[in-house]
């Protein structure tokens, strides 16, 4: 069935997600990110609606959303604020119902402006990756790695912490965040691909979770 339409926005930023009865398509909108909710036989349960009205704070787009098949919970992010751009934005639901209501979590740094956020699902942290500039966005800094308290998320914790660190140079550009899969939880800590391009050769680092 079809998603939803191109808003001008470029990129676009399509991204979707699947879980057992839903199907969850995020894009860029002119200010935060569109989202919209299917069932599995392709009915709308949830038109067209801005991440920021879920979360109560102006977004910027670059959303992403990821389901976390261990709790039964579902994943929604952008960066903001709307004046772009600070802080990485959370919403994880309170339960399986993806229409329902959802925890917010925000984390601002006004050092550097996180780029092209990506996220993954692990048993022990939810992990994620920035390409981090600085605020004028002009200059690479390097690529930041996240582990998030996925266990004080999955509760709803008034507040969720967060351990990061920076790998610089540009190979750390755009690493691949690795998402579990199946349903049983994994002994080794998070992973992240990231390509060695002078020997053409992909490398696995260790995430920061324990």
């Amino acid at each position: 069935f079809d998603g939803q339409n191109w808003v001008g926005i470029d990129p676009s930023d399509n991204n979707m997600a699947a879980g057992p009865n839903h199907v969850i398509q995020m894009i860029n909108a002119t200010s935060s990110s569109f989202l919209k909710i299917w069932d599995k036989t392709g009915a709308v349960v949830q038109n067209a609606i801005l991440l920021s009205a879920i979360t109560g704070l102006p977004g910027s787009g670059d959303p992403v959303v990821i389901y976390d098949q261990i709790a039964d919970r579902w994943i929604l992010t952008e960066f903001g604020p709307g004046s772009c751009c600070s802080q990485l934005i959370i919403a994880v639901s309170a339960t399986s119902n993806p229409t329902g209501s959802y925890n917010v979590y925000q984390y601002t740094d006004n050092s550097f402006f996180p780029d092209y956020p990506k996220f993954s699902v692990w048993h022990n942290a939810y992990y994620a990756y920035t390409n981090d500039f600085n605020t004028a966005g002009t200059a690479f800094l390097g690529a930041s790695v996240y582990a998030f308290d996925r266990a004080a998320m999955i509760a709803g914790a008034a507040t969720a912490t967060m351990v990061r660190f920076r790998q610089t140079g540009n190979a750390f550009g755009s690493m691949g965040t690795v998402c579990l899969e199946g349903t049983v939880p994994s002994s080794p800590k998070g992973l992240f691909i990231f390509p060695v391009v002078a020997s053409n050769v992909g490398k696995v680092g260790r995430g920061a979770g324990g």
